[in-house]
């Protein structure tokens, strides 16, 4: 049987927080129970990419050529930002907040199935979530977290980026992680390429 394409008009907004529901359901059950509600705010394109623009880890990677037009290019589509994790939501009983700019995800994630669509979706949003509980998770897996500032040579920003790599793949499947990652490749596999090709030329 041909799989069932998802298309824009089934990733319309609830679509978004009932995937983040069911998430925040396997990060509480799987990794850690959450001391406040985590929800969705929507950003147009135009505010969400002057601030991936602004994040010093996307100008770091410009200057070495990984995107040509990132405006064009850049396909992440979800970022937790520094206000919306603040240590005063917890003790204010206030939600903490994932950003979605939800015209580049459906974009985006207009070829694949609907399966495809939810296993990346699931993962995004726990790689954003362990930004949020970064603090609780790194008391909690120490070792891992030492791993990463080890592979990344101290650079704690990307030390971040990795840790919230290895929180997903504690909370799902084998099966959907493999999803996950088949998605990944596809939708970043220019810009994956281009920094293999840079890292070549420059012996990295």
């Amino acid at each position: 049987m041909k799989k069932m394409e998802v298309t824009n008009l089934k990733l319309v907004r609830p679509l978004f927080q009932q995937i983040l529901d069911d998430t925040i359901e396997l990060f509480s059950k799987k990794i850690l129970p959450l001391p406040n509600k985590v929800e969705v705010r929507f950003q147009s394109k135009d505010e969400y990419m002057e601030a991936v623009k602004s994040n010093p880890l996307i100008q770091q990677q410009i200057q070495f050529g990984f995107y040509t037009d990132i405006e064009k290019e850049y396909v992440g589509f979800a970022v937790v930002y520094a206000k919306d994790k603040f240590e005063m939501k917890k003790l204010l009983g206030l939600p903490y907040i994932i950003t979605i700019c939800d015209e580049i995800a459906k974009e985006v994630l207009k070829p694949f199935t609907s399966t495809e669509v939810k296993a990346y979706l699931t993962h995004v949003y726990l790689h954003e979530m362990t930004h949020i509980f970064d603090k609780w998770l790194k008391e909690m897996l120490p070792d891992v977290w030492e791993s990463c500032l080890s592979q990344t040579n101290g650079n704690e920003q990307m030390a971040n980026e990795l840790f919230a790599e290895h929180i997903p793949a504690l909370a799902m499947g084998d099966k959907s992680v493999a999803l996950y990652k088949d998605v990944e490749k596809k939708l970043w596999s220019k810009i994956f390429n281009r920094m293999e090709q840079i890292r070549k030329q420059r012996g990295l």
